[in-house]
């Protein structure tokens, strides 16, 4: 599943080799509901658990205004059939199938959750609760956030996905993970032996990109390597 921050939709595709064919568009967010209009989805981060893709946006203020804008702070997911990978239902350009859940409820998770309520009490500038990583594991949820980084730690905030999409309830867990100074976590992976994350600057400025190893708990990931000859801005 492909994404892209400045659209409404996600975009199915077939690897094979080393070819990359382009499938159908799964529309995420409409373009109008009520009084509100969605210009993108801000779509910044995929995974799939469970027979369930899940998108995930920035859930970020406006860098210039500093304002709260709705359409940047859901998460979605929709069901794939198990033998094709694929959806079983219709898909439309203009407005989401109603198999496409969008839940609002990790924005409240986060304006009460520290440090980033700190940070939502100022205006909105370059150390502002940015998500770019998501991993979904045993049907828990990981949001990997590039900023705030403080004191050379970025955070991960972790909820039961049924506390977002079902009738769970349960406080989120934020984990510091020390990746240096002005560090973020710019993409997040499960793998068999935790998580990956791939770290980059906070702010937009060039700076080094790491590979790192997080069993899932501790606040020391393991540095794998920095990727040569790579910069993050």
């Amino acid at each position: 599943l492909l994404i892209n921050d400045e659209k409404r939709y996600a975009r199915l595709v077939t690897l094979k080799s080393q070819t990359l064919s382009l499938g159908r568009r799964v529309t995420l967010l409409p373009a109008k509901e009520d009084d509100a209009k969605f210009d993108e989805a801000d779509g910044e981060a995929a995974d799939f658990d469970g027979g369930f893709y899940y998108v995930i946006g920035s859930h970020a203020r406006s860098r210039k205004a500093g304002l709260t804008q709705p359409s940047r702070s859901f998460v979605y997911r929709f069901p794939v059939e198990p033998a094709t990978g694929l959806p079983a239902f219709k898909t439309d350009d203009d407005k989401p199938a109603k198999e496409v859940e969008r839940s609002n409820r990790l924005h409240a998770l986060i304006a009460d959750a520290a440090p980033f309520n700190e940070h939502l009490r100022r205006p909105a500038d370059g150390h502002d609760p940015n998500i770019e990583g998501l991993a979904v594991r045993d049907g828990r949820l990981y949001a990997g956030f590039r900023a705030p980084s403080l004191y050379g730690d970025a955070f991960i905030l972790s909820v039961p996905v049924d506390v977002l999409f079902g009738k769970g309830k349960s406080a989120a867990t934020v984990t510091r993970v020390r990746l240096g100074l002005g560090m973020g976590i710019r993409d997040l992976a499960k793998v068999r032996d935790g998580f990956l994350i791939l770290s980059g600057p906070e702010t937009n400025l060039n700076g080094k990109a790491e590979l790192w190893l997080w069993d899932g708990h501790a606040s020391e990931p393991t540095l794998l390597g920095q990727l040569a000859g790579v910069a993050i801005d």
